[in-house]
């Protein structure tokens, strides 16, 4: 399952993130991180908005920024036809371990 409850409880509402910006900054743990098989954009989750399914955190796609995605949208990314045609694209990184979002950003500017 993309984000089962037992994940839910992990990620801190928004307001609870803008309190931890003020008072860590870049020292704000990502949790949460999803993943487009076959592509390499990649979410990673600090907050979670559960009336609006949103999330709040680091995208790293064309470029890496900071913003809102949608639940809904990551889960309704399918594979388009093939053997592998409606299964899900996105997943959830079982082995994630959370890191700092300071941490995040210099593991992808190496990167890039």
């Amino acid at each position: 399952k993309l984000f089962p409850p037992s994940v839910v409880k992990l990620l801190p509402t928004r307001e609870d993130t803008i309190e931890a910006e003020a008072d860590t900054g870049e020292e704000i743990l990502i949790k949460v991180k999803f993943f487009a098989t076959g592509s390499s954009w990649t979410w990673y989750a600090m907050d979670y908005d559960p009336e609006h399914r949103t999330f709040f955190g680091l995208v790293d796609g064309l470029e890496v920024e900071l913003g809102d995605f949608s639940l809904d949208e990551l889960a309704s990314l399918t594979y388009p036809d093939g053997y592998m045609k409606g299964h899900p694209r996105v997943e959830r990184d079982l082995h994630w371990t959370p890191i700092t979002l300071r941490e995040l950003r210099e593991q992808l500017e190496a990167v890039r």
